[in-house]
Formats: structure tokens, C-alpha cells, sequence
């Protein structure tokens, strides 16, 4: 008894450190003040949010998103406590957090053209809020004259008519949500605050465990505390997953994947046939080895907020045994978030470079793995340059 009180009080302690220091973030404080805004302007797009999302739902006859069949059931299991179903396939590799949208859809029925179109609708909404909310992160103070939303109008209308029902249909959300939770984690990092940084990372991880990927952000700060960041981040991921695990059976790292034709893996294994998880782990050690070095060149100014989650999603894809167009989501989301963002504080050529990876993105034969090492070079190559130009006195925190 005494030992469950002691454990109580070390856990409440704990969220309470993880409060205040989530309080006291300036970061935190923009997010939630800008909230209102993002949220308007969303509603005032929402014609926009339905012709985009509709745009997926009413060809498609109402069939439901991608790889329903595998998380509806699992997310259904997940909300109505028979844990030990959700991950008994190995081919469920969506986090909990994902997991329960699908499962609240299955049981709540969902079917149909009017159906999966509402769906949709409300799945789009909450995208383009969360998009817009992040954007306004990395301002410097900008004013709010009419003007400067002009990029973000052109930035909408191509999230809404391109991506945004790419995002739907693909069934990945997490596509979207994890890169925006690298940036906010990237200022949290940056303001010095590695146990919320952890905690959002790991948050993250909790859509899909590549989430964990955006670990190289730590060293955005300019003192990192990547101890203390990784054991906020690995906590979290415990208590997200941890339950899972000891109910079991946990079959998610027991997948293997195919191998595309057209993929760099395929050129460089010829003879393979399957990707399993352990090679998954190099393939995870070359995003990181990318985004920390984006993260380390950058650190003194904001260009690395969105330099390095860029290069770590594009190295993954690059070296992905799929082909697939979804995974261009992230690098556009990342892209958009700074184009426009920069573009409202009139740094043209930063908003220009980032543009490019959304105007790839739509050429044909641009969501490709060549595409991805493209992208992957020109953050190098900028990086170096943003390296060399900008002199310590001249950082930007």
C-alpha cells in the first residue's frame, strides 16, 4: 500500500513538472493565442475543406478510407477495452491515437457517400486548424495586415484541392500531424524545455512510432539536453504503448514489407524480396543521421525548424521500400507550414525554396524516390549555405 501511494505521488509530480514547464512556454502561449484565429480562418475555408474532401469521398462511391478493414477493427477493440486485439496483426502499424478515429468510425457505422463525406469533412477541418496554428509559430513578430495572408490563401487553396484529400483518402492523418508536432517540439527545443520537447515527441509517436524520428530536434537548442529529452520521449511512448504490449500478443514490429520495383532499395537489394524490421532500423538510422545534421548546421537561426524535419522525412522516404504518393504528405505539410510562414515575414527566398516541394510534389514522376533524394540534397546544400552566412551574433531564438 505504501509503495502504490509513494508511486502515485512520484507520478503526479511528474505531470505536474510536465505542466509547468508546458505553462511557462512561450511556444505553448502562441499556440493557444492563436487558436481562435486558426480556427476562423478554418471555418471560413470550410467550402474549400468540403470540395477538397469530397473530392476523395464521391468517386469513390463512399468506400472508407484506406486499410479501414485492418484499423477499424483494431481501433473499435482499442476504445472498447479488449485490448489484446489492436496489434495481434502485425500489419496494424498505427498508433493508438490514430487507431481510435478509425475505431470511433466503426462504431458509430459509418458507410456510405454521406456518411465518409461528414467524416471527412470534420477529419479535414481539424487537419487545416492544426495546419494553420503551426504556421504562425516562427513569426517574429510580424503584423496582421491584410497583405501578408495573400500567401497563406495561395497556400490554401493548394492544401485543400491537392493534399488535404490525399491525407483523407490515404487513411495516414499521421501524414500530417507528426510533422506538425516536430515543429512545435523543435520550439519547444529550442526555447530550452527538453522534458516537453520529449513528451510531444513522444505524443507523436503515439499516431505512428516513426514519430519518434524527430528525435535529431533536440539539438535545435543551443544547449541540448538530449538526456533528459529521451527520457521524457521514452516515458511517454511507455505509457502509450506499454499496455499493449502486456496484455499482447504485440505482433506490430513482426511485419515485413514488400519491395516496389521502383524503390532505392530494390537498387540497392536486388535479390530481396521482403523488408523486415530490422532492416528498418538502418533505414531509421540514415533519417536521423539527416535531420541531425540539418539540425546541427541550422541551430543558430529558425531555418532549422523546418530544414530538419524536411530532411529527416525525405531521407526516409527515399530509402522506403514503398513507393507510395501518401508518404509526400509530410514533406508538403512541412513545406507549406514555411512557406507561408515566411513569406509572412517577407523572407522570399526561404518561402520560394520551401515551395518547391509542393510544386515537385505535383509534377509527374516529382513523388518518387528520386524526387525525395532531390529534396534531401537542396536541404543540404541550403543548410551549408544558411551555415555560412549567418554569424553566431546574428542567431535567431
Amino acid at each position: 500500500h505504501t509503495g502504490a501511494v509513494i508511486a502515485g505521488d512520484r507520478f503526479r509530480a511528474g505531470v505536474e513538472r510536465v505542466t509547468s514547464a508546458v505553462r511557462g512556454s512561450p511556444t505553448a502561449r502562441v499556440l493557444v493565442g492563436r487558436l481562435p484565429l486558426a480556427a476562423g480562418l478554418s471555418a471560413l475555408l470550410l467550402p474549400l475543406i468540403a470540395v477538397g474532401t469530397l473530392a476523395i469521398v464521391w468517386p469513390g462511391g463512399g468506400q472508407p478510407p484506406g486499410e479501414f478493414d485492418r484499423f477499424g477493427p483494431a481501433g473499435a477493440a482499442l476504445l472498447t477495452g479488449q485490448w489484446t486485439l489492436p496489434y495481434s496483426d502485425a500489419g496494424v502499424q498505427a498508433g493508438p491515437f490514430e487507431l481510435a478515429g478509425y475505431g470511433l468510425a466503426a462504431l458509430l457505422g459509418v458507410s456510405g457517400v454521406v456518411g465518409w463525406s461528414v467524416f471527412a469533412i470534420i477529419g479535414g477541418y481539424l487537419l487545416t486548424v492544426s495546419l494553420l496554428l503551426v504556421l504562425f509559430l516562427p513569426r517574429d513578430g510580424a503584423s496582421n495586415r491584410l497583405a501578408r495572408f495573400v500567401p497563406l490563401a495561395v497556400g490554401a487553396v493548394g492544401w485543400l484541392a491537392v493534399f488535404l484529400p490525399s491525407a483523407i483518402g490515404s487513411g495516414h492523418p499521421s501524414q500530417v500531424v507528426i510533422p506538425l508536432c516536430w515543429i512545435v517540439a523543435g520550439c519547444l527545443a529550442a526555447e530550452g524545455r527538453p522534458v516537453a520537447f520529449g513528451v510531444l515527441l513522444g505524443l507523436s509517436a503515439g499516431w505512428e512510432v516513426w514519430g519518434i524520428l524527430g528525435a535529431p530536434l533536440v539539438l535545435l537548442a543551443a544547449r541540448p539536453r538530449p538526456v533528459r529529452a529521451g527520457l521524457a520521449a521514452l516515458a511517454t511512448v511507455a505509457v502509450i504503448y506499454l499496455p499493449f504490449v502486456i496484455a499482447g500478443p504485440f505482433r506490430m514490429f513482426g511485419k515485413e514489407w514488400g519491395i516496389d520495383g521502383g524503390s532505392l532499395v530494390h537498387l540497392l537489394l536486388p535479390g530481396a524480396d521482403t523488408f523486415p524490421w530490422p532492416w528498418r532500423l538502418v533505414h531509421t538510422a540514415v533519417a536521423l543521421i539527416a535531420g541531425a545534421g540539418l539540425a546541427l548546421l541550422c541551430r543558430r537561426t529558425d531555418h532549422g525548424l523546418w530544414l530538419a524535419p524536411l530532411a529527416i522525412v525525405v531521407a526516409r522516404l527515399a530509402f522506403d521500400p514503398l513507393v507510395l504518393p501518401y508518404y509526400w504528405i509530410a514533406p508538403v505539410t512541412i513545406a507549406l507550414c514555411f512557406a507561408g510562414a515566411l513569406a509572412l515575414r517577407r523572407r522570399w527566398l526561404g518561402a520560394g525554396a520551401a515551395a518547391l516541394v509542393p510544386v515537385l510534389a505535383l509534377v509527374p514522376g516529382g513523388r518518387s524516390p528520386w524526387g525525395a533524394l532531390l529534396v534531401l540534397a537542396g536541404c543540404i546544400a541550403a543548410g551549408i549555405l544558411i551555415a555560412a552566412r549567418t554569424p553566431a551574433e546574428q542567431a535567431v531564438r
